[in-house]
């Protein structure tokens, strides 16, 4: 997937509208539109605010992985569970299941401590 289709995904999965995205990006909505057709590529800047408003990675926005977000500790559990267990990373079905493994064992140790 596109640079401009995960921004899109995202933007739609948050029920945002391209002026809402473009306001709190501080950006014109004829750049956002640019962006999700991939006609443009957004700045450093404009990268870092979308990871913050979409809660993902840049790495997920720029489709080096299909992992959308994880938190530090969990994105190294999840790829040395990984290249332990041969995951395809680039296996969007093995990627839900691997985090779904981790969501689970996260819920048990929650669990255990409350």
């Amino acid at each position: 997937m596109t640079m401009g289709k995960r921004i899109k995904e995202c933007r739609a999965s948050l029920g945002l509208t391209q002026p809402q995205l473009a306001e709190k990006l501080e950006l014109s909505v004829d750049m956002v539109k640019q962006m999700e057709i991939d006609r443009k590529k957004p700045s450093l800047e404009t990268l870092i605010k979308l990871t913050n408003i979409f809660s993902v990675s840049a790495d997920y926005l720029l489709g080096t992985n299909n992992i959308e977000s994880l938190e530090i500790r969990q994105w190294h559990v999840f790829q040395e569970l990984a290249n332990k267990y041969k995951i395809d990373l680039t296996d969007p079905k093995q990627i839900d299941a691997l985090g779904e493994l981790i969501r689970i064992v996260s819920q048990i140790k929650e669990d255990s401590l409350n």
